[in-house]
């Protein structure tokens, strides 16, 4: 049976070793960590590690900021770093949030975040945390000797569903999407069109325990199809293109 276990790991916004913190946190939990397992890792973490945190005051807007800031009634500094970590800006949500497209995921403000309301302090998305991801799983098996898979979680918008969910950000070490095409229904019927996103089912379920607390998350028994491989962001997004969202909303480049 599949179970979910979070694990203590006190986080920095500065000089921050994620794999040492990690796995000084997983020895001294005590708690088994076995073949086949998933490590779910909140982007904050690879965030903080990779110094993706900025200060608002710092932040330089451009002609194209300012307009956009005038058009969504905020900050100069903050519609900057929307057009920067967004592939679109599509507009303002009646909470007072901008909604953002990025990779074919829809996000709230870009996936910046507060970390410190007095300070300033912003945290932005990380960059390719499939490297993170990558190094975590390959130090799990040198010191611990056991096959995981890792993933990146944060989250994003669910199309026409009011709240947030899990996304996967990056996957590595097992299978993040399973093709159940050909395979038979309740029925019998074989099925066209259906895959699953596994990753993104664990990410959702891993946000119950992480959110608001410095915890990562062991999805014990978890069923996952363990590879020795890594996939990205863009390897699990869907291309505008292909996007059924997107293409029939009614949104305009910003």
């Amino acid at each position: 049976m599949l179970q979910m276990i979070s694990i203590e790991v006190p986080v920095s916004t500065s000089n921050f070793d994620l794999l040492e913190s990690l796995m000084t946190a997983i020895k001294q939990s005590d708690v088994p960590i076995n073949h086949g397992d998933v490590i779910a890792i909140p982007s904050k973490y690879v965030s903080f590690s990779q110094g993706r945190v900025v200060r608002l005051e710092d932040v330089v807007p451009s002609l194209k900021a300012i307009e956009l800031s005038t058009q969504l009634g905020i900050s100069a500094q903050v519609a900057e770093l929307l057009l920067s970590e967004s592939d679109k800006v599509i507009g303002r949500e009646a909470d007072g949030n901008i909604l953002t497209l990025k990779k074919g995921t829809y996000f709230r403000n870009g996936g910046i975040e507060a970390v410190d309301a007095s300070t300033g302090l912003i945290s932005l998305l990380p960059i390719d945390s499939w490297r993170e991801a990558e190094r975590i799983r390959h130090i799990v098996f040198n010191q611990l000797a056991v096959s995981v898979g890792v993933v990146v979680i944060s989250e994003a918008i669910l199309v026409g569903r009011k709240g947030t969910g899990g996304v996967a950000l990056s996957v590595s070490g097992f299978v993040p999407i399973q093709d159940e095409r050909g395979k038979p229904d309740l029925f019998g019927t074989p099925m066209k069109y259906t895959t699953r996103s596994i990753a993104n089912m664990f990410a959702g379920a891993a946000q119950l325990l992480v959110e608001g607390k410095d915890v990562i998350v062991l999805i014990q028994n978890s069923g996952a199809e363990l590879v020795d491989s890594h996939f990205s962001f863009d390897d699990m997004g869907i291309a505008p293109e292909q996007d059924l969202f997107s293409g029939s909303s009614q949104v305009s480049n910003m």
